[in-house]
């Protein structure tokens, strides 16, 4: 209880009024409480944002993926997988398998022309997109992938 609430409903002199706070004054407690219900508040929020701009990051990439696999079609060169590696919540990876006979092939260099060209399309300040190549087989071990991070395959439309 403060000495203006306490004081409140005396008469202490005819000078002097008695002025309870309105409002503008807290506690210590008051202050702390409004301090980590604000923290809360934010985190919650600041983590909202990074997971809907890892959404759009990982859509924008499965975008640029099918571009890239049609890309390939073109090229004659399939038996193509892609695979995501999720490294933060604007920075992936993007594994791409190709014949070794592919990949060995000098016309294979267009296709790096044209994977740049993806990854200055997604790049920003809140994407960072890296496109690598394997060697594809019909073995291509799965569990060595998700080992190594890859744990999302691409999906490709029927």
């Amino acid at each position: 209880m403060t000495m203006a609430t306490a004081t409140t409903g005396s008469n202490i002199s005819e000078k002097w009024n008695i002025e309870a706070p309105n409002q503008n004054l807290f506690t210590g407690d008051q202050v702390i409480d409004a301090y980590l219900s604000g923290k809360k508040d934010g985190l919650r929020s600041a983590e909202k944002v990074i997971l809907d701009r890892l959404d759009n990051n990982v859509d924008n990439s499965g975008t640029q993926v099918l571009d890239l696999l049609k890309f390939l079609d073109r090229k004659n060169i399939s038996g193509n997988d892609a695979y995501l590696k999720i490294n933060s919540w604007k920075d992936l990876s993007i594994l791409i398998s190709v014949k070794e006979s592919d990949f060995y092939n000098e016309s294979f260099l267009n296709v790096y022309e044209f994977v740049e060209h993806l990854e200055e399309t997604l790049n920003s300040e809140t994407c960072h997109v890296e496109f690598s190549f394997v060697d594809f087989n019909e073995k291509l071990n799965d569990y060595n992938l998700h080992c190594d991070g890859y744990v999302l395959k691409y999906n490709k439309p029927s």
